[in-house]
This record gives C-alpha cells, structure tokens and sequence, in this order.
C-alpha cells in the first residue's frame, strides 16, 4: 500500500487541566515571554479537567482575522472533533477513551465546554537546517504552538475562564530523527548528573562517608570539607548541565522517554513526539497603562489516536 500523504491530517485527544495545581513547573517548555500566576485562580485547588479530540490539517489559515500573533505567521488549521461526531468518529479507534469528551463535571453536574477552530505552528530551533550549527542543532526540540478561543464560560470553583478568552498551547516536540538523537544526546548527561549525586550521598554516608568529616582531627576534617565543597560544586553544575538539556532534549517524568506521546502530524510522514505537562495561557488585559501581560491557567497533554491497524 502507498504511504500516506506527508499533509495527511491527525486526530489527537488533548487533555486540558485548569488550575493553579497543574501551572506548569514540571515542565521544560521554555517559553520567550514571561507568564504571570494570577493570586485567586485556583488557589483552593481546585482543578477543572476536559478531553478534548482535535483534528490537526494541514488547511492554511486564509482568514487574516483568525492570524495572531503569539502563534505567528503560517498557521495551519486545527480544530474540535465534536459531541457526537466525536464519539462516532473515535468509536473506530482502540485507543480511543470511554469519557465523554468537551465536558466536565462540578456540583451542579455535568457541565459542557466548546472550542473554535484555532491555528498551529511549528518553530524550529535556530539555525536547524544546514551548516556547523545546524549539526549541533540536530536533536534539540521544536516548539509547537496553537491556540482555540473558548466559546463557553468555565467555571469550577475558583477555577474561572470566560467565554471569549483566547487559550494559547505551546509544547516542545521532535520528529523521528530528531528525538532519536536528542535521547541519544541526553543520556550521558543524565548519567554524569546521577554519577555526581550518587559520590556526594556517598560520601555524606553515615555508613561509607568520609571519616574526615567526623571531626576527630581538625586539620583532616578541614580538608575534608574542602574535598566535599569540590564535589557538591562539581554536583551542582553537572545537575544545572542536564536541566539545561532537559530544555532542548527529549526528558520525561518517569525517566523512560519511549513512554512519551508519539504520533502523525502534519508536515512530514516522520511522526511528531511531545512534551508532557505543557503550559496553557491567557493574553490578559490589565487597561490602558498597564498594557497586557500572559497569565498561566493549567497544563495540557495529548495522545494520538490511532487505527486499530496502526503500529504503536
């Protein structure tokens, strides 16, 4: 059978999770901007959790009202799956999740959300595509941005959004070659890091620790804590090294970066792998002087969803 087409559209299912609880501190998205945390969003804890499908096109955005400026120049459509064309639709998949998408539940019950269409982008790191600095590129991440205008007011709790408001989704992202090297990349730091960790708990020992620091002779033990300042200075920038590369580099939270979601996406028959525990953000007006300023609301995730024949 013939490959499928590098444009071919992709279905994914983003998880949106609303609250301060969930404001992106486990993520490595670095984002070019400062995002602000608003004091009463979320503060009991609450979080508010949807499912949304989306289909991923290729369509340009012709529109010259729906461009913006965050997101930036090129933007192709993504838009909701929908309610019932949603459960049909991803009734066929195996991957696909009983819940019932676009909706949430509150004390006063089930409560729906909707979404309008929106744009994406892929932001390739600089200098990615040819020469010495293209090469030391190879590996890093892509950033993938979009952003879909809520159409309903939610509301659970303090957790509050207003119909209208525009939410902006960025993640860092690598197609197949790149991820291949990046994980390659990261390794050694990852192990240099540990390696570090592991001679200064060592060394602090009650059990295998250096016996210079017990005190017993005060020229030793001040030797001692100078060999120690050594190896925790030696610690501290191998750790900084690797959550620099974390940054850039494939990384995830359980350590095994194979378990990352991975799936087709417009552009390249190369399959697109993402971030986990990516930021979502506001564009919030504070009036006339103060200008505006990005407000974190919570963090997102996604899986691709895939034909029963699909290898995973």
């Amino acid at each position: 059978s013939s490959s499928p087409s590098p444009w071919a559209s992709a279905t994914w299912v983003v998880r949106l999770d609303f609250g301060k609880g969930s404001n992106g501190d486990n993520s490595n998205t670095i984002l070019p901007f400062s995002v602000k945390e608003v004091s009463w969003y979320g503060a009991s804890g609450s979080r508010l959790v949807v499912s949304c499908p989306v289909l991923v096109t290729a369509e340009d955005i012709n529109d010259p009202a729906l461009k913006d400026e965050t997101v930036g120049r090129g933007a192709s459509v993504i838009r909701p799956i929908v309610n019932d064309e949603a459960n049909a639709y991803l009734s066929s998949f195996s991957s696909a999740s009983s819940s019932k998408f676009y909706s949430y539940i509150t004390l006063q019950g089930e409560q729906s959300m909707e979404l309008s269409p929106g744009g994406w982008t892929l932001e390739f790191p600089p200098n990615s595509s040819s020469g010495m600095n293209g090469n030391k590129n190879k590996g890093k991440a892509s950033k993938l941005w979009f952003w879909m205008d809520l159409l309903t007011d939610i509301e659970r709790n303090d957790v509050k959004i207003d119909a209208g408001t525009r939410l902006y989704f960025v993640a860092n992202c690598w197609r197949e070659e790149d991820f291949d090297i990046g994980a390659a990349k990261l390794k050694p730091i990852q192990e240099e890091a540990q390696e570090a960790c592991r001679i200064v708990d060592e060394r602090l020992s009650h059990e295998t620790g250096d016996r210079r620091l017990d005190g017993v002779d005060a020229l030793e033990t001040l030797q001692a804590y100078g060999d120690m300042a050594k190896l925790v200075l030696e610690k501290d920038q191998k750790v900084a090294k690797l959550k620099e590369a974390m940054q850039v580099y494939p990384s995830s939270r359980g350590g095994d970066v194979e378990l990352l979601p991975e799936g087709p996406w417009p552009g390249s028959n190369e399959w697109l792998t993402l971030s986990e525990e990516n930021p979502i953000f506001v564009l919030h007006n504070n009036g006339l002087l103060r200008g505006q300023e990005y407000q974190m609301v919570g963090t997102w995730s996604a899986e691709p969803v895939l034909p029963e024949n699909e290898d995973i």
